[in-house]
């Protein structure tokens, strides 16, 4: 087994009224590894990447991500594909692409010479004028992934 924690999850819970979303869940995933949640719908596995995420914050409990907690920087080395991903449908997958790298810092032709180099890579050059909502899930997803 790797050494190096990617993350660690120690007794978080997570409360919404009356609702018990976790409770008291510990695990660590170690780099390198693979690791998925599974469970029926409301067990607490959105709730729970949330709370990693630093979207929301556990009722108690801490969570550990590459040494630490979340910050800016140790969010440019992680990846989330949620299945609900939250793109503007209606946007052309070029300039949503240009849009998300100006939110990063990059100048506007930097982020457009990236994210063509990065259609390139991904084989979604020939679909970069198509909207997000013309695209297939599969490709959607690719995108997502970046």
């Amino acid at each position: 087994m790797p050494s190096t924690k990617a993350i660690s999850v120690e007794h978080i819970s997570k409360n919404y009224g009356d609702f018990r979303a976790v409770h008291d869940l510990s695990f660590d995933v170690y780099g390198g590894e693979v690791f998925a949640m599974l469970g029926p719908n409301g067990s607490g596995k959105t709730t729970t990447m949330r709370m990693i995420l630093d979207i929301i914050k556990p009722d108690t409990g801490r969570i550990s991500v590459l040494g630490g907690p979340l910050t800016d920087a140790t969010k440019d080395h992680i990846g989330y594909l949620p299945e609900e991903r939250g793109l503007y449908r209606n946007v052309r997958l070029l300039e949503m692409m240009v849009y998300l790298g100006t939110l990063k810092g990059l100048s506007r032709t930097e982020a457009q010479k990236r994210s063509m180099a990065l259609l390139e890579r991904l084989e979604l050059a020939e679909h970069m004028k198509k909207k997000i909502s013309e695209l297939s899930k599969g490709m959607q997803q690719k995108f997502n992934s970046l």
